[in-house]
Formats: C-alpha cells, structure tokens, sequence
C-alpha cells in the first residue's frame, strides 16, 4: 500500500492515548490541500484502529497490536510508563528501518506538531531530492 504510493506518505503513530490529539490534527489538515491524503497510520492497539477507520475511513490504517507487550510490563515497575514508551520507541525505529530497506520514502510526523505552513506546499522532497534522512528541527525560525 505505501510503496504504491505517488507521494511518500506521512505516517503517524496512534493508540488510545493519542486518538483524540490524531483526530485534532486531521482536522487541522483538512485546511491544507493535499495533506489528508497523504497520511496513513500505524495503530498500536485494534480498538483505536477501528475507531479512526469509522471516522476516516479514507485513512489508510494497520494494526500492530502492542497490547501484549505493554502487559507484560508489570504495572508496579516504578518507571512502567518509561519502559512502554521506550518499547514503543523501538517498534518505530524498526518500523521505520523495514520501510527504508524496501526503498519506501515516508515522512515520520507526530501528530502534536503544529503546523504554521502546509507542508505539501514546502516541496521538500523537491529542494532535497538525493536525500535519504532529512531531519526538522524544534522551531520557527529557520
């Protein structure tokens, strides 16, 4: 699906926590031509796949259900939190490394980025076209 793609998508991470912050989001992007189109999401959990799927169902959505992982964290570990979000960190990484060893070009976004421009309308992967990483900084000032 993503390798078929015109454009490399903008992918983002969703579970339960992060729906109602996804949801603000994509409304936010519904004001800039051409960026709902691009998303696509990985969702830790089935539940909040089928809930993003019900309200877009024109967002391209895969489940990877962490919920077994985050279980076996015991929740009397002083740093549980700590521990699942440095999992989950991983899982990204290693997302993100099987899409570039297949030659997939996407964009890692977060969905509690503001953004003050529309993104398409930068041509980014225009003015940097033999880039492999590009990475943004924190900041308007650039």
């Amino acid at each position: 699906m993503l390798a078929k793609r015109k454009d490399p998508p903008y992918l983002l991470y969703l579970d339960k926590g992060f729906l109602e912050i996804t949801l603000n989001h994509i409304c936010n992007l519904e004001y800039m031509p051409d960026s709902i189109k691009r998303l696509a999401v990985v969702s830790f959990d089935p539940e909040t796949e089928k809930e993003l799927n019900r309200l877009h169902p024109e967002i391209p959505t895969v489940s990877l259900d962490f919920t077994p992982v985050r279980s076996a964290v015991p929740e009397d570990l002083e740093n549980h939190r700590y521990v699942v979000y440095q999992l989950i960190l991983m899982l990204r990484s290693h997302i993100a490394a099987v899409l570039s060893s297949r030659g997939i070009s996407f964009w890692s976004m977060q969905q509690d980025s503001i953004w003050t421009e529309n993104f398409v309308s930068m041509n980014v992967e225009q003015h940097y076209p033999d880039s492999l990483l590009i990475f943004d900084t924190v900041g308007n000032d650039q």
